[in-house]
């Protein structure tokens, strides 16, 4: 239903798992509650907190991509919080960083590698997601080698 309301209005519908997202240039506010009632009256309920009508003039972020400035980035928040994390695992090792709260989780690096895969795949230009993908493979080799 949401897809045929948005073609009949000239808006695009967008859906990845749960997330939907239509986007136009001029959505109305009243457009905006009609496509929230179908959702509705389809027997599906909706997450307040992630419903929202953007404006051009706000930061956008769907699905975790900031879609701001008509182009695709990671939210500052994320590049910091990995740098911050690539920044360990490169100080104290792989091993070091796996331990949190004196639990050990074998598979950190593998997440956090997974992290910078997913910015070059956002930002494939982006120098330092192509540098700390190298530098987090070849310590994660070294820390397999030297360890099993």
């Amino acid at each position: 239903m949401l897809a045929e309301f948005s073609t009949g209005k000239g808006y695009v519908f967008s859906r990845y798992g749960d997330d939907i997202v239509i986007s136009g240039s001029d959505i109305q506010e009243n457009e905006f509650f009609e496509a929230i009632s179908i959702v509705h009256t389809n027997g599906y309920s909706i997450n307040q907190s992630k419903t929202r009508l953007a404006r051009k003039s706000k930061r956008t972020i769907i699905t975790g991509i900031s879609i701001s400035n008509g182009s695709l980035k990671l939210p500052k928040e994320k590049k910091r919080k990995i740098r911050q994390q690539v920044y360990f695992i490169r100080k104290n090792g792989v091993l070091a960083e796996s331990f949190s709260d004196d639990v050990f989780d074998p598979f950190y690096a593998d997440r956090v590698l997974g992290k910078i895969v997913f910015w070059h795949n956002v930002e494939p230009e982006n120098t330092f997601a192509k540098k700390a993908f190298n530098d987090l493979k070849a310590l994660m080799n070294e820390h397999k080698t030297k360890y099993f």
